[in-house]
């Protein structure tokens, strides 16, 4: 049985991208799946009607975007998230600088960051790791002491009573644990921009940082675009390698410290 997850819409910024990945998806579960067998499950009289939206001839109408949204069995937000990259779609044309921009620009007026999701705070991230020290405190001023860079949006404690209060975090033995049943909530993905800016932050900031305590290493390299989906399978699998073997349990925080680690597989040409 293929392993291969469903494409999930949040991770697109182009429609045609998204439906294409949810045809190759499909034709991994069924082989015999076609574009024709598609346009018949949308009730469309031709196949070139499905496959001329795929090539960019032409903008689905109304009609057909209502009934990819019920084929393709999206929720409200997700049927939202749909629409409006359509819409941008047909406004930009052909200029995917001008999609990205005009996407970037809508993401960035729905943001409320009072409203960010814990699963994008980062601080939700680190306080997951602190609680392994053996020596935690509960305390604002401990904690701010232990923090490297300042880049807060949200005081520390706050983020830590919310994950009381959601239950990301509870008490065994007198002591802050994280909860391994604890699930989140599938959040809005536009909020990833904001963390993955307070990322990059970190990462600049770093560069301060005592090199025997860092790595900031960069290459450029030719991947064929018919392997990019296998290097980012290939990076995945050796981050959770070198987690595996360096991720630490319960410890004091005089022996350890917290780290950021991160991949960045970022295409320069097109």
């Amino acid at each position: 049985m293929n392993s291969k997850a469903k494409p999930d819409i949040s991770d697109f910024k182009d429609f045609r991208e998204y439906l294409s990945a949810i045809y190759e998806y499909r034709k991994i579960v069924n082989k015999k799946y076609t574009y024709k067998i598609w346009a018949q499950e949308l009730g469309l009289s031709s196949v070139s009607g499905l496959t001329m939206v795929l090539k960019g001839q032409r903008s689905p109408g109304p009609s057909l975007r209502e009934k990819l949204i019920k084929n393709l069995n999206l929720e409200k937000e997700e049927s939202s998230y749909f629409e409006k990259l359509v819409n941008i779609a047909k406004t930009a044309k052909n200029d995917s600088s001008m999609m990205m921009l005009m996407l970037d620009n809508t993401q960035e007026s729905d943001l409320d960051e009072s409203k960010r999701p814990l699963s994008f705070k980062w601080q939700m991230g680190f306080l997951r790791e602190a609680v392994k020290w053996t020596d935690f405190k509960d305390k604002e001023s401990w904690l701010e002491s232990k923090l490297r860079f300042k880049i807060d949006h949200q005081n520390i404690s706050h983020v830590l009573r919310d994950m009381k209060e959601e239950g990301v975090l509870n008490y065994s033995d007198n002591q802050l644990r994280v909860n391994k049943s604890f699930k989140f909530n599938k959040p809005k993905q536009n909020y990833f921009k904001s963390l993955h800016k307070d990322f990059l932050k970190m990462a600049e900031l770093s560069y301060e940082t005592q090199l025997s305590k860092r790595i900031l290493e960069y290459r450029m390299i030719m991947v064929k675009k018919d392997e990019i989906e296998r290097a980012h399978s290939r990076l995945k699998e050796l981050m959770n390698q070198f987690i595996e073997e360096f991720d630490q349990t319960e410890i004091s925080s005089k022996e350890s410290e917290v780290y950021l680690t991160s991949i960045y597989l970022i295409p320069l040409s097109k």
